[in-house]
């Protein structure tokens, strides 16, 4: 039963016993109105003082039971309050380490973010390092390439110098050779000059007669001259064999000269083509120990930075781990505060489930209590209205008995009878000797009505209840 319906029945009973009193005092009102000395003022008095203290005891009884009640509802009220205080106190608790945790856990989730970031950074920085360097091995390699065709050009100019070396050393002995040119042709121009003075001495040669009328010769200074003409033709032949000689070594020398001064030049040009091979060689070299250089520099650099990454890599992963464990600790903590939180909140709803059936209990144990005085109050106000009824028939009967009374004692002031015993005695002379006064036939009437009203007619709980 619900809240509203126990508000509309304690409402209900309020009115009931209002109306229950405003009847009381009706009667009351009625019997203090009354006439007859059965209703007289003290015993309605009377009976109020009474009820009142019959209804001041049950009230005290009541109000000690109520105070009871109320004192140990008090006391469940405060062990409930004591009780929320805890469990506001401990959920406060509970929340504010829900809310430390919640922020570690914000805050090794932005960690692990971060080193996820730092370690996608780092992989990124490391695979761009690994392609740099795959290009620093294609450079090495180019280079490593271009230093084989370089060293292959010049061991074909090593091999073409030998060669040019090798047409000089000819060229140098063959100069030896030229060299000797002089002294032959002072030779041949000495052996000129004697031919000249021969060929002079023979035109110089007399021709004197003979006794025949002919020329006659010398014969002695013929043999002269013929060993001298023969050895000048000799000699003249040596000389020309010599100058055919020197004219033909004189072309082989023009020859030899010009091949030399090829060679030179061809030596001169491979000269110059190799110290330019050379420089271009020395400046390839430097070109490529500085690439190399700068190459294993920057491999170097490289690798520093690759273990500096997979130094700082390790290191966020170790931190990733710390903080895995961390919140899957954090986690483990969150989950036994929340499963001693649901406990605790399953306790508490236990002890308020059964606080409430034990209120509900009450309240049906009041309801029932209302309920039943409701039926009482609904009895006594019948009682009360069948009271009233015959009480309002009593007045009717009352009146209509005093009417026939009247009557009577017209009808017996008319008629004088009197009683042997009371021969004499009149009402007045009765008063007067200190007796009661008679009220004759109404007396006992009223007091045969009043009987009879009491012992048969009148309900027992009006009494009560009033």
């Amino acid at each position: 039963m619900g809240d509203p319906q126990v508000k509309e029945l304690e409402k209900r009973v309020a009115e009931l016993i209002a109306e229950r009193d405003e009847l009381y005092r009706d009667i009351e009102t009625l019997c203090m109105q009354s006439d007859d000395s059965f209703w007289s003022g003290s015993a309605v008095l009377s009976a109020r003082i009474g009820n009142a203290e019959r209804a001041l005891s049950a009230m005290a009884a009541e109000n000690d039971r109520l105070t009871a009640q109320r004192d140990s509802l008090r006391e469940d009220l405060a062990q409930f309050r004591s009780a929320k205080r805890d469990s506001d106190k401990i959920s406060k608790d509970e929340m504010e380490k829900n809310r430390v945790l919640d922020r570690e856990l914000m805050f090794y989730k932005k960690q692990c973010e971060r080193a996820l970031e730092d370690r996608n950074l780092f992989s990124y920085e490391v695979e761009e390092l690994k392609r740099a360097n795959l290009e620093l091995e294609r450079g090495l390699a180019e280079a490593r390439g271009l230093a084989e065709t370089e060293a292959a050009q010049r061991a074909d100019v090593a091999g073409r110098l030998a060669a040019a070396e090798g047409r000089v050393a000819t060229l140098e002995e063959r100069l030896v050779e030229v060299v000797r040119i002089p002294e032959l042709e002072a030779q041949l121009e000495a052996s000129r000059r004697d031919g000249q003075r021969q060929a002079e001495a023979i035109s110089a040669m007399e021709v004197s007669p003979g006794p025949t009328g002919g020329i006659e010769l010398d014969w002695t200074g013929w043999n002269a001259l013929v060993l001298r003409f023969g050895g000048g033709i000799v000699l003249g032949r040596g000389v020309t064999r010599f100058a055919a000689g020197a004219w033909g070594r004189r072309a082989e020398l023009g020859a030899a000269r010009r091949d030399l001064d090829a060679a030179r030049e061809d030596a001169e040009a491979v000269r110059e083509d190799r110290e330019a091979l050379a420089r271009e060689l020395e400046a390839s070299r430097e070109e490529a120990k500085a690439a190399l250089g700068a190459q294993a520099a920057k491999a170097a650099d490289m690798e520093r930075q690759i273990e500096s990454l997979t130094t700082q890599l390790e290191s966020v992963s170790t931190e990733l781990q710390e903080a895995d464990s961390a919140v899957a600790a954090a986690q483990a903590q969150v989950e036994l505060i929340n499963g001693e939180r649901e406990q605790e909140v399953c306790h508490l709803r236990e002890e308020y489930s059964s606080t409430i059936q034990d209120l509900e209990g009450r309240i049906s144990t009041t309801e029932s209590l209302l309920n039943r005085q409701a039926e009482e109050l609904q009895d006594v106000t019948q009682a009360k209205v069948d009271a009233l009824v015959r009480l309002s028939e009593w007045q009717a009967k009352a009146t209509h008995n005093e009417h026939r009374l009247g009557e009577l004692e017209s009808r017996l002031a008319t008629v004088d009878i009197r009683d042997p015993d009371t021969k004499g005695v009149t009402p007045s002379t009765k008063k007067a000797a200190g007796g009661q006064e008679d009220t004759g036939p109404k007396s006992w009437f009223n007091w045969q009505q009043g009987k009879q009203a009491a012992g048969a007619n009148m309900p027992r709980n009006v009494e009560t209840h009033v």
